[in-house]
C-alpha cells in the first residue's frame, strides 16, 4: 500500500527553493542534488529573462498558461524566435537562449542534467550582442507573432519561426 512521503523524506532528495525575479517573476524550484529537476514560473507582467546558455543541461519549456517567445542562435550563429503556445513545448539544449515569458502565464521547466553532484550551477550569460538582440522584441511584436502563431496553429500549418 502507498505511503505519503514526510517533509523530512523529500527533503533528502530534492532541494526545494523559491524567488521573486528582478522582472517580478515568481520561481519555485524543486531540484535533485545532481540539478535536474522542475521549476514553476508565475508572471504577472511580460519580459524577457536573460539570455543564457548551458553546458550540460537540458531543458523542456512548457507553457500551461499563456504563451511564452523562446529565442536562440543555432550552430550557424543566425538568430531565431519562436513562439511556444499552451499544450505545446520546446526542448533546449546548450545553445545561447532567451525566454519572453508573456503576462499571466504559467510556465513549467524540466531540467536534465548530466553534471555530477557537487558541479557549480550550470547557467552561463549568452553574449551581450544575443542578450540586446532579443530584448528589443517588445510586447507589441512579440503578440503580433503569438497571433500568427495561433492563425498558422489554425490553419494545420507549422508554428512559425521569426529570423534576424
Amino acid at each position: 500500500m502507498n505511503r505519503p512521503l514526510s517533509l523530512f523524506e523529500i527533503l533528502r532528495e530534492v532541494n526545494i527553493s523559491g524567488n521573486i525575479m528582478e522582472n517580478g517573476e515568481t520561481r519555485t524550484r524543486m531540484i535533485s542534488l545532481d540539478g535536474s529537476g522542475c521549476l514553476m514560473t508565475k508572471t504577472t507582467i511580460g519580459s524577457w529573462q536573460k539570455s543564457h546558455t548551458h553546458k550540460k543541461i537540458k531543458e523542456v519549456l512548457a507553457p500551461q498558461k499563456s504563451w511564452i517567445a523562446y529565442a536562440n542562435q543555432d550552430k550557424k550563429g543566425l538568430n531565431l524566435i519562436q513562439i511556444i503556445l499552451p499544450g505545446n513545448f520546446i526542448i533546449i539544449g546548450s545553445e545561447p537562449h532567451n525566454v519572453y515569458v508573456s503576462a499571466n502565464t504559467l510556465l513549467y521547466c524540466i531540467k536534465s542534467c548530466e553534471a555530477p553532484e557537487g558541479e557549480e550551477i550550470d547557467w552561463y550569460p549568452a553574449s551581450t550582442e544575443f542578450d540586446q538582440w532579443t530584448q528589443a522584441f517588445h510586447y507589441g511584436r512579440l503578440l503580433e507573432m503569438q497571433q500568427d502563431t495561433k492563425h498558422h496553429r489554425l490553419c494545420g500549418n507549422p508554428q512559425p519561426l521569426y529570423t534576424h
